[in-house]
C-alpha cells in the first residue's frame, strides 16, 4: 500500500486482580517500531466501560492509523486466538465495579461486526512461525469483544478504508505461576506473544 502506513495497537491495562496485564506487556514492545514500512504506534486502553470508547477515538484521532489491531488477555486460552466477528452486546464488571448486563453496545450498530483483518494470512503466518494459533469466532462479551465491536463501528459509520480487528493472547507464566493451582492455566511466554504479533504485522502491507 506504499510507504508511511501506521498501525495502531492497543493492550489493556491489568484486571481482574491481575498484577500485570499481558496485551499490554507485550504491546508496549512494539512502541515507535517500523515493521516493513508500517511505523506502529501503541496505545494502554482502560478496562472501563464507560471510558473506553473515548480513549479509543483519541487514539485514532491522535495516531490516523491505517490498520488497528486491538489486543487483550484471555485466560483461558491455550494458544493465540485471531477474532473472526464482534458482537453488539457487552457483559460483566469491570475495574470500577461497573455492571453491564447482556447490554447492547449501539443502538443503531449492527448485531455484528467482522474483522476486515487478513486474518487467514495472518492466522497462517504466526502458525508458520510454529507458535500455536488460530482463528477464533467468539470474542466473548467482555470488554475485549467491546473495543472490538467500537472499533469496526467507528470504522463503518466514518466511511473508513481502514482494516481492523481484535487478538486474543493466554496468559503469561508469570501470571499462571502465582496462582494456588497453577496446572489448571496454560500460560505462553511473552516473547511469543510478541514474535507472533510481529508476524501478523507483516502480513498486512
Amino acid at each position: 500500500m506504499g510507504d508511511n502506513m501506521k498501525l495502531l495497537l492497543t493492550g489493556y491495562e491489568p484486571f481482574g486482580g491481575e498484577a500485570i496485564n499481558p496485551s499490554w506487556e507485550a504491546v508496549k514492545t512494539f512502541a515507535n517500531k517500523k515493521i516493513n514500512d508500517i511505523e506502529i504506534a501503541v496505545e494502554e486502553m482502560p478496562v472501563e466501560w464507560n471510558q473506553i470508547e473515548d480513549k479509543f477515538i483519541q487514539a485514532y484521532k491522535k495516531h490516523d492509523p491505517d490498520y488497528i489491531i486491538c489486543v487483550g488477555q484471555a485466560g483461558g486460552r491455550n494458544a493465540v486466538a485471531i477474532e473472526r466477528i464482534a458482537l453488539n452486546c457487552s457483559n460483566g464488571k469491570d475495574n470500577e465495579g461497573v455492571i453491564k448486563n447482556e447490554a447492547t453496545i449501539k443502538e443503531e450498530g449492527k448485531e455484528a461486526y467482522f474483522s476486515t483483518l487478513p486474518i487467514v494470512k495472518m492466522n497462517k503466518a504466526v502458525k508458520e512461525s510454529k507458535i500455536p494459533c488460530y482463528i477464533s469466532n467468539s470474542a466473548g462479551l467482555y470488554l475485549c469483544n467491546y473495543i472490538f465491536y467500537i472499533a469496526r463501528h467507528f470504522v463503518e459509520t466514518n466511511s473508513l478504508d481502514i482494516p481492523a480487528g481484535f487478538v486474543h493472547i493466554p496468559y503469561i507464566p508469570e501470571q499462571v505461576a502465582i496462582k494456588d493451582r497453577p496446572n489448571k492455566y496454560s500460560s505462553m511466554d511473552l516473547s511469543l506473544v510478541i514474535n507472533a504479533l510481529e508476524e501478523m504485522i507483516k502480513v498486512l502491507n
